[in-house]
């Protein structure tokens, strides 16, 4: 693997288990009880972050800094797009025939020359991403894998297929907070992937890993487990979630929703 990629790579898997945008158009009331503000709290500081839809889709993810955005684009009901506002990077993303996402592009860095191009395959109820890393040059370089294990719109697995990681998750029978956001299935595909170090997205990246609560979440190599617990309103989605590292015992850090 590319050695700036794979510290890329492996910083951003420490960071799951350790802390866990269309212009010139009017943003719609969400429908279907969408989030409009999540906030992060642990014990080093509270990260706002919120959310603007066009109908059910997102169109912005804004961190705790307002210059802080990620902007979603859409055609023909697709995602195309995600743009990072305030820095040289997005994702563009492609799709067959029959609309289903196949290949995404995350670039990032002065004058867009560093890419990591991800081909997707799928078997079944999984999905495998090729990442292959170019810098500097036209030709791209296979980086890793991963296999993605997906039951009811839940990801229930997702495996390093060349640097045996496996990482797994187990969900309840009640919902996400963005079970009802259109594109959910692409989206969340593309925002689980360990891109974009410090994105809006990275930091809620839990939160779009299924459509049920995810309830717990595993480092199967590392023996590390995290815990999580809810609290709903009265529509069922929840407003509190409290992510518990379960070996220290200590909560690591709790999710406020509103809707």
């Amino acid at each position: 693997m590319n050695n700036k990629f794979q510290i890329l790579y492996f910083a951003l898997i420490i960071l799951t288990f350790s802390c866990s945008e269309n212009d010139n158009e009017e943003t719609s009331e969400p429908q279907n009880n969408l989030p409009n503000t999540v906030r992060i709290v642990n014990q080093q500081n509270t990260a706002n972050y919120n959310l603007e839809y066009m109908n059910n889709q997102i169109s912005s993810l804004t961190g705790s800094h307002s210059t802080i955005i990620d902007r979603f684009y859409y055609e023909n009901s697709n995602l195309i797009k995600i743009d990072f506002e305030n820095i040289d990077g997005q994702y563009d993303l492609e799709y067959d025939s029959q609309n289903r996402l196949t290949r995404y592009y995350f670039w990032y860095g002065e004058n867009a020359n560093e890419y990591v191009r991800t081909d997707l395959e799928y078997q079944g109820n999984s999905i495998t991403r090729n990442h292959f890393f170019k810098n500097n040059s036209d030709v791209y370089e296979f980086a890793f894998s991963e296999k993605l294990t997906i039951e009811n719109g839940n990801i229930t697995k997702i495996e390093d297929l060349t640097n045996s990681i496996i990482l797994e998750y187990q969900y309840g029978e009640k919902f996400s907070p963005f079970k009802n956001i259109d594109s959910f299935n692409d989206i969340q595909i593309v925002l689980t992937t360990f891109h974009g170090a410090n994105r809006p997205h990275i930091n809620l990246r839990e939160l779009f890993l299924g459509k049920n609560n995810l309830v717990k979440a595993m480092d199967i190599n590392a023996g590390n487990s995290n815990s999580f617990q809810y609290e709903y309103n009265s529509n069922g989605l929840p407003e509190k979630i409290v992510n518990h590292d379960d070996i220290d015992n200590v909560t690591v850090e709790t999710f406020e929703i509103d809707f």
